[in-house]
């Protein structure tokens, strides 16, 4: 819920489309090695988009919004880094207006070819001359370009911009191996199952725990690493530029959410609105006097942490056998 929440403070109340970038198997072992590498797939994938949207109407400069989240891992958790985006079907022109493309605005062919070509020429940037025979090579083995995939969504959700969010917000902050997938562990070998995509069939898996824990923690990034980007005018850039403003002032464009309803979502998204939500009571309010409870201490591990308040602020002393005096 937070991390669903998080995504829609900055989404606008326009048509939206899910759209998956993948490279190719040959890539993979480099963005494994260098997760800094993942900056250019962000960045190819963003301006792929803004091409295919800019080419229908070059004059208007239209800047899309793009909301782009980093994923490493397939159903059989190997690795397998590819970027999803939440792409609006338009965006804002340079006179501050939203201007909405008609139709299916995705051409897979120009997809795929544009997004081969700004990824193999930024990282034969990055990587250097060394890398020039092996995107020589890739351009041979896939004319027609790297997958780009628009998915089918669940009928409830195709044409919702806030069902989009919740399935894509659910989807991105699952395990890479769930425990309803894993069938049993005796002592040396891990069993577990998972339904290859897009086909769904099922597959059975027998590993040592030696690789089915390298499998897990292989997709666990660096310190700081930002698992989600903003683009064009969800990018902190642009989101308080004129013309974003202008289409906000004149009703082109409305938040996904009033800014009180987003407050009242997160407030419902913690541990205490949850509880409010779920069982109708509110943990925090004295049962006897319904009056807000302050916290005094917590317990953790046999050690006291004393909640000691001066001018209103907390602050955490621990003790073991005595109280702070």
């Amino acid at each position: 819920m937070q991390r669903a929440n998080s995504i829609a403070e900055k989404m606008f109340d326009v048509k939206h489309r899910h759209i998956v970038f993948t490279i190719p198997d040959a890539l993979r072992p480099y963005f494994k090695n260098n997760w800094s590498l993942f900056d250019l797939l962000f960045e190819a994938a963003y301006e792929t988009i803004y091409d295919a949207i800019h080419q229908i109407c070059p004059k208007l400069d239209v800047i899309p919004g793009v909301i782009a989240v980093c994923h490493t891992f397939s159903r059989s958790s190997r690795w397998n880094p590819h970027v999803h985006t939440i792409a609006t079907v338009g965006g804002i022109t340079k006179y501050g207006k939203y201007f909405q493309l008609y139709g299916d605005f995705i051409d897979y062919a120009m997809l795929r070819k544009g997004f081969q070509k700004r990824l193999l020429k930024k990282l034969q940037k990055t990587l250097g001359p060394s890398f020039a025979p092996v995107a020589v090579e890739l351009v041979k083995n896939y004319p027609n370009g790297f997958y780009v995939h628009a998915p089918k969504l669940p009928a409830k959700i195709a044409g919702s911009v806030k069902g989009l969010v919740k399935y894509l917000a659910r989807y991105l902050g699952r395990p890479c191996v769930a425990s309803s997938r894993i069938d049993g562990f005796d002592g040396k070998y891990v069993y577990y199952h998972y339904k290859r995509h897009p086909d769904d069939k099922l597959f059975f898996e027998k590993v040592l725990v030696s690789t089915f824990v390298h499998r897990i923690l292989q997709h666990y990034p660096p310190k700081n690493f930002q698992m989600v980007r903003y683009y064009g005018i969800y990018s902190n850039a642009l989101s308080s530029s004129s013309r974003v403003l202008t289409a906000l002032k004149t009703k082109q464009v409305t938040f996904l959410y009033s800014r009180a309803a987003h407050q009242k979502r997160v407030f419902y998204s913690h541990w205490r609105g949850a509880m409010i939500r779920a069982f109708h009571v509110d943990p925090c309010l004295c049962p006897d006097c319904d009056t807000e409870m302050i916290p005094i201490f917590s317990v953790y591990k046999g050690i006291i942490y004393w909640d000691v308040r001066s001018s209103g602020k907390p602050r955490i002393i621990k003790s073991q056998l005595f109280p702070p005096v």
